[in-house]
């Protein structure tokens, strides 16, 4: 088994939750205590805990969550602040460039919004080295055009349309394992 662990912090709502490093240190701490830290992701739209967690080990994959659609930018700069989203990263100091601010963060996962990914961007993340989990496409259509454009990964609702969709398009797919009734 494998976990995707998506830390639900919020910079601009500190008060909710433990502060970043204290998050990271309880997280890691758990995930080694339970033999689960080289099979456990940790992503997260807060890029400070993922800073966080990457100091504290290089054995759990970081995935980079991004949501640039209009009125939810987790990227942009306002009032030329950076994003709290961000960890202080400003997107003028990376070309204005997503993945290449997600590159200079460290880890090797960039997820953005499935809405808002772009071939170019995608074409540069896969340049820079990094691989691409696109989130939640869940409609079949939109499961194929994700597949199509080539990222590296794809997190829906529905699981089994996403392999019903890579079978489609010709891609091996391993075994279900199991099934929820």
């Amino acid at each position: 088994m494998h976990l995707n662990i998506e830390a639900k912090l919020n910079p601009t709502k500190p008060q909710l939750t433990a502060p970043p490093e204290l998050f990271a240190d309880l997280l890691v701490e758990v995930l080694a205590a339970n033999d689960m830290t080289a099979r456990a992701a940790v992503s997260s739209f807060d890029w400070r805990v993922l800073a966080a967690v990457q100091a504290r080990t290089t054995q759990i994959p970081i995935g980079y969550l991004s949501d640039q659609r209009k009125g939810q930018n987790t990227v942009a700069a306002h009032d030329d602040k950076p994003s709290p989203w961000t960890n202080d990263m400003h997107p003028r100091d990376y070309q204005d460039s997503v993945p290449r601010m997600r590159r200079a963060a460290g880890g090797t996962v960039w997820s953005p919004d499935f809405h808002s990914l772009e071939q170019g961007a995608l074409h540069e993340a896969h340049a820079l080295g990094l691989r691409v989990i696109v989130w939640t496409a869940n409609s079949p259509a939109d499961i194929e055009q994700m597949i199509g454009m080539g990222v590296d990964g794809v997190i829906s609702d529905y699981p089994e349309r996403v392999r019903e969709a890579a079978s489609r398009l010709g891609l091996q797919v391993a075994a279900a394992t199991s099934t929820v009734p």
